[in-house]
């Protein structure tokens, strides 16, 4: 579903140290990001207005943005809404990576079976998995109004073999689409002091529960998720980077994304806290693939980067330009060859040309041809390009002959099957007109940030737009790569 952040991540993990001894671990470096960063993420809640958040999120330079679902029928899961099914849509629409949180409400633990049925119902949502890049499965296991087994030592098998492996079944197995799958997080602290002795450490003792956790396959958490999660809610940043290396310490070479990024408030005004944050940031740039900061707008005490006034969002400052004004990693532009292209002509309407080395265009007044491209675009990972242009090269013309580019919304074509009878639907009025030169520039910034806001494919027509007669340009299959179409999308 997405180029896997993986590969990013190798070696950012601690080696496990000795039960107690992991204080002493030095942190492991973060890979170098390719922009927009992709450390920098957002907590957007289910009560947050999504279109008016997104024009803020955008300018904050947020890459990752995490929403929140609650499940509270595990039997019944069409019994189940939230905004979140469709927050995730509008928000992978605007070109945002979406870690798409399942919250089991009031700390129900839910069999495998139960879980197995919830997955599979979130899965027919309409377009939910296209849209989310990283699912994460339950939040934080040392809270009990979030994960309240009868049997607190019960906790590590009942969430190993029951939540986690099934979203594992149902989300990441090749067979069912290979998404990737962040485990749950545990803080710093705990709501519920029953859970807590004076003889552990930062909640050491209940990760380390689950991290060493091995079922009858000798499969434990780390081997049914691709991020190992944790949020790191304390006092002061020296405390922050303290429990955050004893957790990657734990996590072993599994990259770590954090959720949920902030301070305990306890009072701080939004320029304590932000000032925190602002202290750490480095660091946790440093350690971690993405953090998400709690929280986009205000609530239970946290300070938000804005407030809700009807019909858009103030800036909460200072805390908006700080988090604004974090550096960020520049974006690079791309250039890439066509993914496919053909020409179809109407007086042999059942053909197809898609191994042709070149692209027709022909108009008369009784009959036509004209040339698709599509280009993939996810290569690119800004959310809209500040230009871009396709250029070809002439193989023969007319003439007098103008020729122009159209976009097209409908992707499903392909190379060995389009012709005239089956071409996608494309606009009436193009993107950008050229005279039938040699080398052909046309401007299609505008085709490609609708195609970026989207599905990231990008359907082109070429088509005669002024005189009668051919223009033919050379195609992907021309066995001269300087000939082909290139398309350059610039940030």
């Amino acid at each position: 579903m997405i180029a896997s952040l993986r590969a990013l991540c190798t070696g950012l993990g601690l080696r496990a140290v000795a039960l107690f001894t992991l204080l002493a671990a030095v942190a492991p470096q973060r890979a170098v990001a390719v922009g927009p960063d992709e450390f920098y993420g957002m907590h957007l809640s289910y009560a947050d207005n999504t279109s008016a958040a997104i024009p803020k999120l955008h300018d904050l330079g947020v890459r990752w943005v995490r929403v929140w679902f609650n499940v509270h029928d595990w039997n019944t899961p069409s019994n189940n809404s939230g905004n979140a099914l469709t927050q995730a849509v509008s928000l992978k629409n605007q070109g945002f990576k979406v870690i798409f949180h399942v919250n089991t409400l009031n700390g129900t633990v839910p069999t495998y079976a139960q879980a197995v049925g919830v997955f599979d119902w979130l899965k027919t949502r309409s377009g939910l998995l296209a849209a989310v890049d990283v699912w994460e499965i339950f939040n934080e296991l040392n809270n009990v109004e979030y994960w309240n087994p009868a049997n607190p030592a019960d906790g590590p098998a009942l969430y190993v073999n029951g939540a986690l492996k099934a979203a594992w079944d149902t989300f990441a197995v090749p067979s069912n689409g290979q998404e990737e799958i962040l485990g749950a997080s545990w803080t710093a602290w705990q709501r519920n002091t029953s859970w807590t002795s004076t003889s552990r450490s930062w909640n050491t003792w209940e990760t380390k529960q689950y991290m060493d956790y091995r079922n009858s396959s000798n499969k434990g958490y780390l081997d049914y998720c691709h991020y190992a999660g944790f949020h790191p809610y304390t006092d002061t940043v020296s405390q922050q980077r303290t429990i955050m290396t004893s957790a990657l310490g734990l996590f072993g070479n599994k990259p770590c994304i954090v959720s949920e990024w902030g301070f305990k408030v306890n009072g701080k005004t939004a320029t304590q806290y932000i000032a925190l944050l602002n202290d750490n940031r480095q660091w946790m740039y440093d350690h971690v693939l993405t953090a998400c900061y709690y929280r986009f707008s205000p609530g239970n005490g946290w300070p938000g980067v804005c407030t809700y006034s009807s019909p858009n969002y103030v800036e909460n400052q200072p805390v908006y330009d700080t988090y604004k004004n974090w550096p960020k990693a520049a974006l690079a532009p791309i250039s890439v060859n066509p993914l496919a292209d053909s020409h179809v002509d109407q007086a042999n309407a059942g053909t197809n040309y898609g191994s042709n080395a070149v692209l027709e265009t022909y108009k008369t007044s009784s009959t036509e041809k004209f040339s698709l491209l599509k280009f993939d675009l996810s290569g690119y990972t800004g959310n809209a390009a500040s230009s871009a242009s396709l250029v070809l090269k002439r193989y023969a013309a007319d003439s007098g002959i103008t020729v122009g580019v159209y976009y097209g919304a409908d992707d499903s074509w392909t190379e060995g099957g389009v012709t005239w009878n089956n071409r996608p639907a494309t606009d009436a009025t193009a993107t950008n007109t050229q005279a039938a030169a040699a080398t052909v520039t046309f401007n299609v910034t505008a085709a490609v940030n609708t195609a970026l806001a989207g599905d990231k494919v990008l359907t082109l027509r070429v088509a005669n737009a002024g005189g009668t007669g051919r223009a033919a340009f050379y195609s992907r299959n021309h066995g001269t790569a300087s000939n082909r179409p290139l398309l350059t999308v610039n940030p």
